[in-house]
Order: C-alpha cells, then sequence, then structure tokens
C-alpha cells in the first residue's frame, strides 16, 4: 500500500517518523495489512502551489482575503 501525503505546512523528522508508526500500526491492527507492505511519500509545498478555487494561487487569494479585514 502506498500513501501520498501532500503537506503544505513543514513537518519536523520526528513528526512524520510517528505519522508514519502510527498509520502503519492502525492499518496493520484494524485490516490485518502487514508493515512492511505499507510505503509512504510526503511531499511538502507552500501556498503558492495550491489553488482552492478562484482561479488564483492560494497565497495570493489569502492575502486578498486578509486585506479586505
Amino acid at each position: 500500500m502506498l500513501l501520498y501525503i501532500t503537506s503544505g505546512k513543514p513537518r519536523t523528522a520526528q513528526q512524520k517518523s510517528y505519522l508514519m508508526q502510527h498509520v502503519t500500526a492502525q492499518l496493520h491492527q484494524e485490516f490485518n495489512i502487514p508493515e512492511q507492505d505499507v510505503m509512504f511519500v510526503i511531499v511538502q509545498n507552500s501556498a503558492e502551489d495550491w489553488c482552492f478555487g478562484h482561479a488564483q494561487r492560494a497565497d495570493l487569494y489569502l492575502k486578498m482575503l486578509a486585506s479586505k479585514q
């Protein structure tokens, strides 16, 4: 099983390890998936790499929203 996780907020190596261990253990416990069969890819990026609609990069859209307050 390959889990591909995209994260906008940087995480520490310790946080990533905890996530991998916790998810792997839960998949084994709940679905009997062998731990050696669980793989992860964690990709980190920033708000400029996202668009949640409005045809704008998320970083620009958030700045626009903040300026309206």
